[in-house]
């Protein structure tokens, strides 16, 4: 299928905003400007022998004196960039996901490790000044990282089973059956949700949960008829690009995507992560 000239623009954007996100951590400590790229308080999960599942500002605080040791300690360059498999772009709206391998490497040797990561950005109505790039990453998962010489898994495109869990997800909200909802997440990661125009809003799923019963109990009942469902998955790594209708009654009342990100746990596959966006028809 062909793009517009725009769509094309907006791919370019996107792409653009995860390959700064991750050559940025080619530059030396401290990394103080990582807000053009990600969104502070939205998550990011990375398997690190346990799994880290923090906010972007805290994973900055954290790796900033990791990778200043290595400076000090002698090291003179390490690279991080994006590599095989390539990006995979989805764009709708103010909403966007990239799936696209990584490496590193530290002293120009050979590489440290590789993996693929799953990134989602919003589009912030804010960024669109002159040189400024508007997407922001708003939720980012690894795959296992992979010692180079172990090689990625290919890419599925067939995953039923996390389908399912997606699908299991969206019925359970329907039926404010708020328990099961919660054995499906992940615990300690979160959703990043925009509504309009206005600034994404990060909730840990606890707050997720409490904002669906308060919306459940408050408002009249709506349900999500997904338009389409693309999904991907790589090793311990998967992810849906859902694109809804919101209906109240027999009436379509807003349009939105959702983006989830999932992780294999202990054989069970774990919602990571949930970016939504939701535009009101007119």
């Amino acid at each position: 299928m062909s793009s517009t000239p725009q769509t094309r623009d907006e791919r370019a954007l996107v792409l653009a905003a995860v390959n700064g996100f991750h050559e940025y951590f080619s530059s030396p400590p401290p990394f103080t400007k990582g807000a053009q790229f990600a969104l502070p308080h939205a998550m990011i999960v990375v398997p690190m022998g346990d799994l880290s599942i923090e906010t972007f500002s805290d994973m900055y605080e954290r790796v900033s004196p990791l990778l200043a040791k290595k400076y000090e300690a002698g090291n003179t360059g390490f690279r991080h960039w994006l590599t095989e498999p390539a990006a995979e772009i989805w764009v709708s709206g103010n909403i966007a996901a990239v799936l696209v391998g990584w490496t590193a490497t530290l002293d120009g040797h050979s590489q440290l490790l590789h993996t693929v990561n799953v990134c989602t950005l919003h589009r912030l109505s804010h960024g669109d000044s002159v040189g400024q790039n508007p997407w922001r990453i708003s939720g980012l998962v690894d795959m296992a990282h992979l010692p180079p010489d172990v090689p990625i898994p290919a890419v599925e495109t067939s995953v039923p089973d996390v389908v399912t869990v997606f699908e299991t997800l969206l019925a359970s909200i329907d039926a404010n059956d708020w328990e099961s909802v919660t054995h499906l997440l992940l615990p300690g990661s979160g959703a990043t949700i925009s509504k309009e125009t206005g600034v994404p809003e990060t909730l840990l799923w606890p707050e997720f949960i409490e904002r669906l019963r308060a919306e459940a109990e408050s408002r009249p009942v709506t349900r999500k008829k997904v338009l389409n469902c693309d999904a991907r998955r790589c090793n311990d790594l998967a992810f849906i690009w859902a694109p809804f209708a919101l209906i109240a009654g027999a009436v379509e009342c807003a349009q939105g995507v959702n983006v989830c990100s999932f992780r294999l746990e202990n054989g069970q596959w774990l919602i990571s992560g949930l970016q939504e966006t939701i535009i009101s028809k007119n």
